[in-house]
């Protein structure tokens, strides 16, 4: 085929231009590029990096000093130094700065300094940041604004009210504790930081015969409530009023809702009592001569109250109540057909110490309830629908499982009763303590104060299972310190002191997926009497729990100032 000149001079000029256009800068042309070209434009065609993302890389919300943020890019970057970032913040936070960087490519970590007081720390690229690509393209889009938050909180302003009046300010840093007295009486009591950092709350009290002379006989300390279980019906196991001479019962109500609220007392299943109180009031009320369970304490949906089972006991030869104990009533969610206690003593000391499990069947149906203890069953035991039962073992050890067979509500708890070592004398001290709902079982369990601080008046024990399948580690921590690891096998208790010692936050811990239980076991006594008059003990607040605010049904600071010691305990874990 014959091939003009012309056609030879257009395709020779159409070739040329292919290869300049494949050649020549990309942007010259306003499209990407083609085909293979040499460097500073490698394929493909570079565009502008960008962020990605800016998260956090620890827990939030956080009092540590130091916190990470992950910076993530769309593409590997360079010329990334600290003054590219900088930090926003809110609220009174003062003295924070950036730390350091690390990283490489498409992922770099920040770490800041969080300074000190209370805010929101977030990590910022400024405008005039120097990052490029690895063709040496800039970033645009900038400044980068959008990153995670962290909600920092060095500190804690706790509000406590009683009946409705505010009783005090208080500002603690995180690992602090503090007690608190007030000559009221009254409630409900709410204890709260203001939707500020997690907090925890006691009630302790102490209890002696009528006199400023003698020391004191009783204890009783109990977890406050945290605000998110608060609804309208609790359950006990037992109600016990039987001798008036030497047991005293009183259930402590109070309305902490916005309105008027009727609340049904029901033992038994039967109505004892149906009582009206206004918003903030609280009341209290008990049955002479009644002994029965399981007891629920209730109002109408979505009313909002708080209950707890009030109990006395002496030596009825002695005037005036020895000892004492308060037990907050079981949320109606948390309800469950097994429970746990770390550890049960029935054995060592029979004279000095009666030791029984209360347990309750609180569904429409009959069940059996199995007792296991130290992974030994030690009992089965049927109830009907509404009924309870008193259970006793002549053994020491722990943990404690209580569970029923066809998947039935129950409730239980562990009741002591204490004396000095006599034969002769009644019981002097008296502690209830509710028993774990299984689904509440974790790694970690927080009590407010510790304290060991007279070694001859008053004792503090921390008892901690394994309710796991595996040996575990359990940490004990007491304001801040940590204070000894102990090493468990499955179904094993321990319980381990520290004299000397007072403090506060307790934090007993253990590896993340860890399933143990903790309680805090107390015993008192006049100083110059043999042996322990009165004891308490409390189950740990399970981690889930934390709250930046709790409620108490009442307060007694007033009325028996010689007979009846009361505070709160307040700490920031």
């Amino acid at each position: 085929m014959k091939t003009n000149k012309f056609e030879i001079v257009f395709l020779v000029i159409a070739v040329l231009a292919g290869i300049a256009a494949i050649y020549a800068p990309p942007e010259k042309y306003n499209r990407p590029r083609l085909g293979i070209y040499p460097y500073p434009y490698p394929y493909p065609y570079p565009t502008n990096p960008f962020v990605s993302s800016i998260t956090r890389a620890d827990a939030n919300p956080t009092s540590a000093a130091t916190v990470d943020f992950t910076v993530t890019f769309d593409t590997p970057v360079v010329e990334v130094d600290t003054d590219d970032f900088e930090l926003t913040k809110t609220g009174g936070i003062t003295g924070e700065s950036i730390a350091s960087l690390t990283g490489s490519g498409a992922t770099y970590t920040v770490s800041v300094n969080t300074g000190s007081g209370n805010g929101t720390l977030r990590l910022d690229i400024k405008s005039g940041a120097t990052i490029t690509n690895l063709s040496g393209v800039a970033m645009t889009a900038l400044p980068y604004e959008s990153g995670e938050v962290y909600t920092v909180f060095k500190s804690a302003d706790i509000d406590v009210t009683i009946g409705g009046t505010n009783q005090g300010n208080y500002n603690l840093n995180k690992d602090e504790s503090q007690v608190l007295k007030y000559v009221v009486d009254g409630g409900p009591v709410v204890i709260g930081s203001g939707g500020g950092p997690d907090i925890i709350a006691s009630l302790n009290q102490w209890r002696r015969r009528p006199s400023t002379t003698v020391g004191w006989t009783g204890v009783a300390q109990s977890m406050a409530l945290p605000v998110s279980l608060i609804t309208n019906a609790y359950y006990f196991p037992r109600y016990d009023y039987s001798s008036t001479n030497a047991l005293y019962n009183n259930l402590l109500i109070a309305n902490v809702d916005t309105v008027s609220r009727d609340i049904t007392i029901t033992i038994g299943g039967v109505v004892r009592g149906t009582y009206t109180l206004a918003p903030s009031q609280s009341q209290y009320v008990n049955y002479p001569g009644l002994l029965g369970g399981p007891v629920v304490v209730s109002s109408a949906s979505g009313a909002r109250i708080v209950a707890s089972l009030y109990e006395l006991i002496r030596d009825p030869s002695a005037a005036g109540w020895n000892g004492q104990s308060e037990m907050m009533g079981l949320p109606a969610s948390q309800l469950s057909d097994q429970y746990l206690i770390p550890n049960y003593f029935g054995a060592a000391n029979p004279n000095t110490l009666n030791v029984s499990l209360y347990i309750a069947n609180v569904d429409t149906v009959s069940t059996t309830v199995e007792i296991r203890i130290a992974g030994i069953l030690r009992g089965s035991y049927p109830l009907a629908a509404s009924t309870g039962q008193v259970v006793k073992y002549n053994l020491d050890g722990g943990p404690v499982e209580i569970r029923s067979t066809n998947g039935a509500d129950i409730v239980a708890s562990l009741n002591q009763w204490r004396r000095r070592p006599s034969t002769t004398v009644g019981w002097t001290g008296v502690t209830q303590s509710m028993a774990l709902p299984v689904s509440l079982i974790t790694n970690a369990y927080y009590f407010p104060r510790y304290d060991y601080s007279s070694t001859n008046a008053l004792y503090n024990n921390l008892l901690i299972a394994n309710v796991d399948t595996v040996s575990r580690d359990i940490t004990i921590t007491i304001g801040g310190v940590v204070r000894g690891t102990y090493t468990l096998a499955p179904s094993q208790s321990q319980y381990v002191n520290y004299p000397g010692l007072v403090g506060g936050p307790v934090v007993v811990s253990s590896a993340p997926g860890a399933r143990i239980v903790a309680s805090l076991y107390e015993l008192i006594r006049d100083p110059s009497a043999a042996g322990w008059n009165g004891q308490s003990e409390m189950m740990g607040l399970p981690a889930s729990q934390l709250s930046d605010q709790y409620l108490i049904p009442n307060y007694f600071g007033a009325a028996n100032p010689n007979t009846l010691n009361a505070s709160l305990y307040i700490a920031v874990p």
